[in-house]
């Protein structure tokens, strides 16, 4: 999850928007506990509207975009910014807890499936 909040860091840094391949570990990290779905392309909408990350599916998508820059969960672990005002610490902890109470708003419950088709967990 610490990856995750510093990708939101990264790109607001940055000027950019998060995207995420269906199948990397960024999805795996959020299906893992979050956003169990019936329908893939309700994820992808869901994910777009809730987080502001846009879901790409295949290398054939990803080639449609003209400028794209790949972190692993290392690199953005350890990602600072470089802005280290109080200002910009307190914007940065209100995105993390937006972004975390959305995510606890949306915890598997056992009814759906997650991205690689298998049956998601009840997490409770």
């Amino acid at each position: 999850i610490n990856s995750l909040l510093h990708a939101f860091d990264y790109a607001r840094d940055h000027k950019l928007a998060i995207g995420i391949l269906f199948h990397s570990w960024a999805m795996d990290t959020i299906q893992t506990m979050f956003y169990e779905t019936s329908d893939f392309e309700d994820l992808e909408r869901d994910l777009l509207e809730d987080l502001g990350i846009l879901v790409i599916r295949n290398q054939t998508q990803l080639e449609g975009y003209s400028e794209v820059i790949s972190q692993n969960s290392q690199q953005l672990y350890f990602y600072r910014t470089s802005n280290q005002g109080m200002d910009t610490w307190k914007e940065t902890m209100h995105v993390h807890i937006a972004f975390l109470r959305r995510l606890f708003l949306r915890y598997n419950r056992g009814y759906g499936y997650v991205h690689n088709g298998l049956r998601a967990q009840d997490v409770c």
